[in-house]
């Protein structure tokens, strides 16, 4: 397996992922999804991406009991998530990047995975109703609090992006980013040069 390094972190993480987004929606796919990440844990795969809104909810609580009942160490892993839509009614604050919703967001998303922490913690997209300060001073506060390692955007226009890229320079924000604009992620799986599979 190929690896690669998160942006100047360090973080090495497998050049194909396993991504969840249409193999684990189903509460009967359990057995399926530990195949699968088996496999793909087998064949060198450290990097995990899934979000809230993946079968909403079902892939993040099969990706983790998938982890946990094939005893694969959590520090050999890369696991990502992305915060958005949480439910599929769209409950008023469960959805968006309100400082509210991305706390709220990730403690859920990671009592599903079973973990302590994710890796990567994406913008699963962008939000016009929430001041960037408001996101940004979020996750970083996430970030001090040991919830995530690093957390990045999905899909945001390459102007919003600038934008964000200049808040982010400019302010005492200590915690690290990181980003794609608006690229695909069938294509790309939010990282760039990295391939994905079901």
């Amino acid at each position: 397996m190929e690896y690669r390094i998160l942006g100047e972190t360090g973080l090495k993480f497998s050049a194909i992922s396993f991504r969840n987004y249409i193999n684990s929606d189903k509460p009967d796919w359990q057995e399926r999804t530990n195949q699968l990440v088996k496999k793909a844990n087998e064949l060198g795969i450290n990097f995990f991406d899934t979000a809230e809104v993946y079968g909403w909810g079902e892939g993040e609580k099969q990706l983790g009991t998938a982890l946990k009942q094939l005893n694969i160490h959590r520090e050999d892993l890369v696991i990502s998530t992305k915060l958005f839509w949480a439910v599929p009614d769209l409950k008023v604050n469960r959805t968006g990047l309100s400082r509210k919703h991305i706390i709220e967001g990730l403690n859920n998303s990671l009592a599903k995975l079973q973990l302590d922490y994710v890796d990567l913690v994406f913008c699963h997209r962008f939000d016009d109703e929430t001041p960037l300060e408001e996101v940004c001073r979020t996750f970083d506060a996430l970030i001090k609090s040991g919830k995530a390692h690093y957390w990045g955007t999905s899909e945001w226009s390459a102007c919003i992006f600038l934008n964000f890229t200049w808040y982010v320079k400019d302010s005492i924000l200590l915690s690290q980013s990181w980003s794609n604009p608006n690229i695909p992620q069938f294509l790309i799986n939010s990282i760039p040069d990295t391939k994905t599979i079901l």
